[in-house]
């Protein structure tokens, strides 16, 4: 169902190699308008895409819907959920029994044509915070770690000063450090700066109780050194770093969710109490999608030597079921000299 108010225009449907031309012609209400017929003579995922071919008054036309019928329609999966991004999905990483970490230590690279806006590629997340790198504009990207407050709401000014997260110390390269709300809330230290596809970036987390908290510092392996982002202390938690993982996410609301986004985590580490280096060569595969919706099917994880392949995105057939267990190869100890 389509309009156009400013005159008759013209759209293409693409599937596959096949190409329908429309004609959209002058009304302002929406309107069936035939499209014609596409052959479809296989099964998965198809990709339709609407372009605008030609337009007047700056107007192309306003598509509401697109019906579909006939033998090749029945029982088709689509997405009727308001559900419009890529599905985030995650690797769990196993601390084996016994084990407490006191660091975290991961390597991340993002796959060529993976960096699109709005995307948010998680390294080190652990139940307190998450360390890792995005790209926020066609000429930004970033590195942030946070660390969030265990109080209850998603407005910062509501965090009563014994559930405030405190800043202990921030890196040279960071550009903004400010409090964060309406995910929870609690702190985070930005340094904008320009990663690239293609290239491992080294993330490590450092994790120190006492009695009454636990301080966190984030440091990430830049110009052949351990660059400082952020320490932070954290006030009542959980004194353990727990919960390790990695993620992928589409925070773009739907823009360019179409875009397959993809990288590789290797060689996670914990280092233990004690000064022992441990891999973590046990995973979980989650994903924020599920069956019983048919929101995305276009996900997917893979062992990859120490490590593993993670994608959202892409329009292409899923690779791993949610809760899916993965144990990559075991590797060296990375040679890591620990920052002060």
């Amino acid at each position: 169902m389509a309009k156009a108010p400013a005159g008759d225009c013209t759209v293409l449907i693409e599937i596959g190699t096949q190409t329908l031309t429309v004609k959209v012609p002058q009304n302002a209400n929406y309107n069936i308008i035939p499209a014609g017929t596409i052959n479809i003579n296989s099964t998965g995922i198809k990709a339709i895409q609407i372009i605008g071919k030609n337009q007047v008054g700056g107007y192309f036309p306003d598509i509401r819907s697109l019906l579909i019928s006939g033998a090749a329609s029945v029982d088709a999966w689509y997405n009727r959920s308001a559900y419009r991004t890529c599905a985030s999905v995650h690797d769990g990483y196993n601390i084996p029994s016994g084990d407490t970490a006191s660091w975290f230590y991961n390597e991340i690279n993002v796959h060529p044509g993976s960096d699109v806006v709005n995307t948010f590629f998680m390294a080190n997340g652990f139940y307190n915070g998450y360390f890792g790198i995005q790209v926020n504009s066609p000429t930004e990207r970033r590195i942030i770690f946070s660390i969030w407050s265990d109080y209850d709401t998603n407005n910062p000014n509501e965090v009563p000063s014994a559930y405030a997260v405190t800043l202990v110390e921030k890196g040279s390269m960071v550009t903004t450090e400010e409090t964060f709300g309406n995910e929870g809330t609690g702190r985070h230290s930005i340094a904008v700066y320009p990663w690239v596809t293609g290239t491992t970036y080294k993330f490590l987390v450092h994790s120190v109780p006492d009695a009454n908290g636990i301080t966190y510092s984030g440091f990430i392996f830049l110009n052949n050194k351990w660059n400082l982002v952020a320490k932070y202390y954290k006030p009542i938690g959980n004194a353990n770093m727990d919960g390790l993982y990695s993620f992928i996410e589409d925070f773009g609301g739907g823009l360019n969710s179409y875009k397959q986004r993809s990288m590789t985590m290797q060689n996670q580490y914990i280092v233990t109490t004690h000064g022992k280096w441990v891999q973590l060569t046990s995973a979980y595969f989650t994903t924020t999608t599920h069956d019983d919706n048919f929101s995305r099917t276009d996900y997917g994880n893979a062992i990859n030597n120490t490590g593993y392949n993670m994608f959202t995105g892409g329009f292409v057939p899923q690779t791993a079921m949610d809760n899916q267990n993965f144990n990559c190869n075991t590797g060296k100890t990375p040679n890591v000299t620990l920052p002060e």
